[in-house]
C-alpha cells in the first residue's frame, strides 16, 4: 500500500466514523508519537542485530518439548 492510498484510506476510515480528515486531539497524537520512538532507533547508525535462530531439540529431548 503506498502512502497515498495509505492516507486515503484513513481518510476515508475517519469520515465513515464522523471524524475530521486529520487527528486534532493532543493525547492521540502523543501516543501514536510513543509508537513511532518505541519503533524507530535513536541513533540511525547501529546496525540491526541478527535475529538469533531457534535451538534445534537434542535427540534426548521430546519434539516439542519446553526450552
Amino acid at each position: 500500500m503506498s502512502p497515498e492510498d495509505l492516507r486515503a484510506y484513513v481518510t476515508a476510515s475517519r469520515a465513515r466514523q464522523g471524524l475530521p480528515p486529520t487527528v486534532t486531539d493532543p493525547a492521540t497524537l502523543e501516543r501514536v508519537a510513543s509508537v513511532f520512538r518505541l519503533v524507530t532507533p535513536a541513533d540511525e547508525s547501529v546496525p540491526p542485530q541478527p535475529r538469533k535462530r531457534r535451538r534445534k531439540p537434542s535427540r534426548s529431548e521430546p519434539e516439542g518439548a519446553a526450552a
